[in-house]
């Protein structure tokens, strides 16, 4: 056998080698999920499930005013945000809070809450129904703005 034939056949068995190697190895996939969390007022915290898209909020008390969307601590995870539950004891949305969550399709609102901020959910195209309690006394210009899908209040 010439040199040129001994080195194909090598390197073919090498590649099969390495194919089969590749084959049998076991395989783990892992459900990316990463927590997320931070402060949004004197008493409140947050935290976002990334796999599950859901923002919790917990607390008691106001939940900050931000000056613009982008002031907001989830800003930059607005587009997985799909579900958001704000807790017992809150007692106000925030100006921007939900602004642009283009992906939220639910809220749900205590009875605690009193006001909902200034464009709190202006551009929440996906948001199809929301429940405001009795208790809310205050909406703010502009809060339900470009909610597009939004058929029931």
């Amino acid at each position: 056998m010439s040199k040129n034939i001994k080195r194909f056949l090598l390197s073919c068995l090498v590649c099969v080698s390495i194919a089969l190697i590749i084959a049998l190895m076991p395989t783990t996939t892992y459900a990316a999920s990463t927590t997320y969390s931070g402060s949004c007022g004197s008493n409140l915290t947050w935290t976002l499930n990334t796999s599950t898209g859901n923002l919790n909020i917990s607390g008691t008390g106001n939940m900050t005013n931000w000056r613009s969307v982008s002031y907001v601590p989830w800003d930059s995870y607005r587009g997985i945000i799909k579900s958001v539950t704000v807790g017992d004891g809150i007692t106000s949305i925030g100006k921007y809070a939900f602004q642009y969550c283009s992906s939220l399709t639910e809220i749900v609102i205590p009875n605690s809450v009193t006001s909902i901020g200034d464009d709190s959910f202006d551009g929440c195209s996906s948001l199809t129904e929301i429940v405001i309690p009795d208790s809310v006394t205050s909406i703010g210009s502009y809060a339900f703005q470009y909610c597009s899908s939004l058929t029931e209040i």
